[in-house]
């Protein structure tokens, strides 16, 4: 089940807001029959205090059987379930009145009653729809007397005991899980609807959004909906496709955007081409016969080449991960399925160009082999965090750089982009990329790099050459996703509207994932477009100021927070003022004359023209110590700000409020408080709370990590961080107590306190400003909240994904759990102990 939903989830993860698109398999059930729970037929096991669940496979046909326990005085009653797959239904087969606990066995339950002095238990075994006893042991006390039997035969106490170890030998006790206790994870397609409005009281968030969360009317059959960011992705898709289409056209880089546009929706010109270029550009690697050719290639800079498996790409500094799929890092070969795909569309340009299907073959299993080899011994997350606690990069100088390859030419290939690399260093994710890509630089490697060197060339060249393998390729990105294959579009209306779907998506796992991934060299200049076209400086200077008076706020709840010490108080309130709050777009838009488009040349010559000057820009800039309060999109990507996101960089101690997110809502202006503070102040909240969170505490108001094992307290007094740390770890036990969903292992607390901590101090200091707002309108203020990027529709497995995957908790506890901190939730809607959203005041974890 990983393998098979982890090409169908794609999610941006930065420190700041997560949208989530997902996709289920056409024609598939609404539910796999392993998730029961899920199935028509058993609604009634929500919405009640106390009801928990456990899945087991009684029979053995791989599929789990469905157990509810719910309150029986001291003891629970029972009922399993089992899948009726003519009906997609889950049947009940057998009901407990009171029973003490549950054992799996080989194609068994044991289920143990209650009785004096000792417990009665019984094996059982599934026939058709029923369950059979097929062995019995039994506790009777007869006046005062306890009676022993097994199968109806009286037996000694001895023999009992002997029974009972026999029974269960080999069984295991089935775990009982409480599904999201005491919420479930109603963003679930179809939990809510078989719920029911519980009520604010019970479950803020499914009540809340109950109209929104029980329609599955808006369901395509394929793919679940987001909600709360579906509004913001929209509009600034449909705005890009107003500039590519020529709609608005006004500014030079609006101007190059459009012909870059042309271009790609010139299908006539495109097939005029064909695939030629490509096929030369792959003849001229095949042709290399000897490592000092390839050496010789891959340091003319002068020329297009497809990959040099150098990539530089950093703001500041060089990432040299050259990993064959299209613009990733050193995953790549996470998603054998995604690698297929990708294998397919490869396998379909090579025999275009007239390559056999051994021929073919053989490229690809080499281009995979090299690929492993080159990720061998690549740091995990976890490690790299452990190894470089800073930034989980590792710093390279300038003296060094020369002596990371002996025999791959790096240093001839930074100079022939004019990098200072050797003067200032660089900083690298992975350091073993080079010594692994300088053991395979060799001879004896040769057809292993060039068959790598065909496969990029071959999948980078896809969207670049003629009409048909352009649609293929689409195609096979659509089947990836659980999508149908595109058909060719005809005539140029078709034909335009085809290419500004691809180029204007938003990189969330949408159809034109596999376009917008590939456009980066010309998102700089969509950027540029967009702001010129859509923002003046009244919209920058509305969320600038309303940003500085929650920037006014949080100085003021800093100062009152009664565990901190003043010396504590001080540099924490010197870190804030120091925070630069970037939103919408920089002061000075980046100078894009490097990207340079001619008219007259090919579509696939305009994207390598671009490469290169891309690289050449990005290695000028290269270790300059470039304001890093800046905001340089034609440098790192992670700036586009058409992207529905925000988020916080602690290394420069800056927070990027995109306009991609501030667009979700159609005009600011026209906002009540309670719209304002619910959409937009919470994400800036959350932001500048990034400072102050688990990870972000450990950096100076100057962007440095001040932390180390030598002086863990970093700006902090020892005392204070020793308060802080209970804090966040007992966040993290509140986590780890929640099993989102039944069969899923509780939560990762400790993956989790970052973004919970951010959550909770954007709710703080919000709650804080509408404090002083006479007439306040708190409901509609956390209603306003909930429909965020915390609202959404998955399939069950997405989210089964997302709570091992992703840093932030998932949708419905970033409302409810967020919420229940505050007392001002609680007066609102008159919470009390025993309802549902109650938590005791010396349970709640907000530290902020």
């Amino acid at each position: 089940m990983k393998k098979f939903f982890g090409k169908r989830l794609f999610s941006l993860m930065l420190a700041g807001a997560v949208v989530i698109t997902t996709y289920v398999p056409v024609n598939a059930y609404e539910f796999s029959p392993n998730e029961i729970i899920d199935l028509k037929g058993v609604s009634d096991t929500y919405g009640k205090a106390g009801n928990v669940f456990g899945i087991y496979d009684i029979n053995g046909d791989d599929i789990q059987e469905l157990f509810e326990s719910e309150p029986n005085g001291d003891y629970i009653k029972l009922k399993v379930f089992k899948y009726k797959k003519s009906t997609n239904k889950a049947v009940k087969v057998k009901t407990f009145s009171k029973v003490s606990k549950v054992w799996g066995a080989k194609k068994s339950i044991i289920v143990s009653t209650p009785s004096k002095p000792a417990d009665s238990y019984t094996k059982y075994k599934i026939k058709g729809f029923s369950l059979k006893a097929v062995k019995k042991i039994t506790v009777k006390k007869v006046k005062g007397v306890a009676k022993y039997s097994q199968n109806g035969k009286a037996i000694k106490k001895a023999e009992y005991k002997k029974a009972v170890k026999k029974i269960k030998k080999g069984a295991e006790a089935i775990p009982f899980g409480v599904a999201g206790y005491p919420w479930i994870d109603s963003n679930v397609i179809g939990y809510a609807g078989a719920v029911g409005d519980v009520g604010i009281k019970n479950d803020a968030h499914l009540s809340f959004n109950y109209e929104y969360l029980s329609n599955t009317d808006d369901l395509d059959g394929r793919r679940a909906t987001v909600g709360g960011a579906v509004n913001a992705m929209k509009r600034t898709s449909d705005r890009k496709k107003e500039i590519f289409t020529g709609k608005k056209v006004t500014g030079k880089d609006s101007e190059k955007v459009r012909m870059l546009f042309k271009k790609l929706a010139d299908f006539s010109a495109r097939d005029a081409v064909g695939i030629e270029p490509l096929k030369q550009d792959i003849e001229r690697i095949q042709a290399i016969s000897s490592i000092k050719d390839m050496t010789a290639y891959l340091t003319d800079t002068s020329r297009m080449v497809p990959t040099r498996f150098v990539k530089l790409n950093s703001t500041i500094h060089s990432a040299m991960q050259g990993i064959r799929l299209p613009d990733v890092e050193y995953d790549s070969l996470q998603s054998d399925d995604g690698r297929e795909s990708f294998d397919n569309t490869v396998k379909k340009v090579l025999k275009k160009i007239g390559y056999k299907k051994s021929e073919a073959n053989r490229i690809i299993k080499n281009a995979v082999a090299l690929d492993e080899t080159l990720v061998k011994g690549f740091l995990t997350d976890d490690k790299l965090k452990k190894k470089y606690p800073s930034d989980n990069c590792a710093y390279i100088d300038g003296q060094s750089v020369s002596e990371l390859c002996k025999n791959f030419p790096l240093t001839d290939i930074l100079k022939g982009y004019g990098s200072k690399a050797e003067t200032y260093g660089f900083a690298t994710l992975q350091t073993k990329y080079f010594s692994n890509l300088d053991n395979v630089y060799k001879k004896k490697n040769l057809e292993l790099l060039k068959d790598y060197m065909i496969y990029a060339a071959a999948y980078r060249g896809v969207l670049i050459t003629d009409s048909d393998t352009l649609v293929s390729a689409v195609s096979d990105a659509q089947e990836l996703v659980g999508r149908p294959a595109v058909e060719k579009p005809v005539g140029q209306e078709a034909i335009d509207s085809f290419i500004a779907d691809l180029v204007a998506a938003n990189d969330y796992g949408e159809s034109g994932y596999l376009c917008s991934s590939k456009i980066w060299e010309f998102a700089p200049l969509i950027c540029n477009a967009y702001v010129s076209e859509y923002y003046d400086d009244s919209d920058k200077k509305r969320v600038s100021d309303f940003a500085e008076t929650i920037v006014d706020n949080y100085e003021a709840m800093l100062s009152e927070e009664d565990w901190l010490a003043e010396e504590t108080k001080k540099a924490a309130i010197e870190k804030l003022r120091a925070m630069d709050i970037n939103v919408l777009y920089p002061d000075t838009l980046p100078d894009l004359s490097y990207l340079d488009i001619n008219e007259t040349d090919s579509v696939y010559t305009t994207f390598y023209k671009a490469r290169e000057a891309t690289q050449r820009h990005n290695a000028e800039n290269e270790g300059k110590l470039l304001d890093l309060q800046g905001w340089r999109w034609d440098l790192d990507t992670i700036f586009d700000t058409t992207i529905m996101n925000s988020f916080y960089l602690p290394t420069n101690n800056s927070v990027y409020i995109l306009g991609g997110y501030v667009d979700g809502k159609e005009d600011i202006s026209t906002l009540t408080n309670e719209e304002l503070y619910g959409f937009l102040g919470l994400v800036i909240g959350h932001e500048i709370s990034h400072a102050f969170d688990s990870a972000g505490a450990k950096y100076d108001k100057d962007g440095v990590y001040v932390a180390s094992e030598e002086n863990p307290s970093g700006w902090w007094t020892d005392e204070d961080w020793t308060v802080f740390e209970k804090k966040v770890k007992k966040m993290a036990k509140y986590y780890n107590g929640i099993s989102p969903l039944n069969g899923v292992d509780e939560l990762n607390g400790s993956m989790l306190t970052g973004e919970a901590i951010a959550d909770m101090g954007g709710m703080a200091v919000l709650l804080r400003m509408a404090g002083q707002i006479e007439g306040f309108d708190y409901d509609k203020f956390f209603r306003e909240y909930s429909k965020g990027i915390f609202l959404y529709k998955a399939p069950k497995m997405a989210d089964y994904l997302m709570s091992f995957m992703d840093v932030h908790p998932l949708g419905y506890l970033r409302t409810n759990v967020t919420v229940a901190q505050f007392d001002e939730f609680y007066k609102t809607y008159d919470i009390t102990k025993g309802d549902g959203m109650y938590i005791a005041p010396k349970d709640r974890v907000k530290i902020w």
